[in-house]
């Protein structure tokens, strides 16, 4: 089952063993989001992911589960943090490091820098480690109870370094994801970001096509019956094509709303989000 939860046009969707599936998603440049238990160990299914990549990508895979504050409150410190981790997977992905060719060498020496110490200067420095490759980050155990002011940075870096990209100006990751442990849930849980919503948060608004495609993916994979012209068009009568209220609707209307998806649900999902807001309370959003 899939479901909706973004400030960053993501939803949610159930993939467990079918990891050919999120194959294609991330040739697709789609960016995964999963969540798992707390302290629950490695994820399993980025486990998987990472064996279906290896053979095409340059993967990376960093492990943030046992990560001290500072790293989350301190530029610098998660720069040489994420360097640091980044060198010692790519050394550590041969069983010897005479295995590896001579170019291959020196890109796995090339991630250290030691002029990286803010994301300014991070940004730079992964734009020409992805430059004519196909780079795969994957990031496991980040800790939802901590407040990530410095990781939410990252993102936005990560996602103006995207938009960039995608205008031509610039090299990126081929595709990212993200674990984040959670202690309320039991199992671990898929996000997926679909490529053609990506925004940048400055200036971007969504208009009824948009709207309309990602609940006919959503209807698709769900096999639930949503009309979904009526539908979108009455998300954008209320929120304008704002990202971060028609995600936030759907988000409502699926987890608070049971899935009423009908012209009365959007109006209901509309009046408790209005609620929420004046009363202060938490919205259901990852990246916030």
């Amino acid at each position: 089952m899939e479901n909706f939860n973004t400030a960053n046009e993501t939803h949610k969707i159930d993939l467990t063993g079918d990891i050919k599936r999120i194959k294609k998603f991330i040739e697709n440049k789609r960016s995964l989001i999963i969540e798992k238990p707390l302290n629950s160990g490695p994820s399993m299914i980025l486990t998987d992911i990472e064996k279906i990549l290896k053979d095409e990508y340059i993967v990376i895979l960093l492990n943030f589960e046992h990560l001290k504050s500072v790293y989350y409150n301190s530029e610098k410190e998660f720069c040489e943090e994420f360097m640091n981790q980044a060198i010692h997977y790519l050394m550590h992905s041969k069983l010897n490091f005479s295995m590896f060719t001579e170019s291959e060498k020196d890109y796995i020496i090339k991630w250290n820098n030691p002029k990286i110490n803010n994301f300014i200067s991070l940004a730079t420095h992964i734009n020409e480690m992805c430059a004519d490759r196909e780079v795969a980050l994957l990031i496991d155990g980040i800790d939802s109870r901590i407040e990530h002011k410095v990781f939410s940075i990252f993102l936005e870096t990560l996602e103006t370094m995207k938009a960039l990209a995608k205008a031509g100006k610039g090299n990126m990751f081929h595709s990212m994801v993200f674990v984040f442990e959670y202690d309320d849930i039991n199992s671990e849980r898929i996000y997926y970001t679909p490529s053609d919503m990506e925004y940048s948060k400055e200036n971007i608004s969504l208009n009824i096509a948009d709207i309309k495609q990602t609940l006919i993916e959503y209807k698709t994979i769900n096999n639930i019956n949503i009309d979904t012209a009526d539908i979108a068009r009455r998300i954008y009568d209320y929120t304008d094509g704002n990202p971060f209220l028609v995600t936030t609707v759907c988000l409502y209307i699926e987890k608070k709303l049971d899935n009423d998806w009908t012209p009365e649900g959007v109006t209901r999902a509309i009046n408790l989000l209005l609620k929420d807001l004046i009363a202060g309370n938490d919205l259901y959003i990852l990246f916030n």
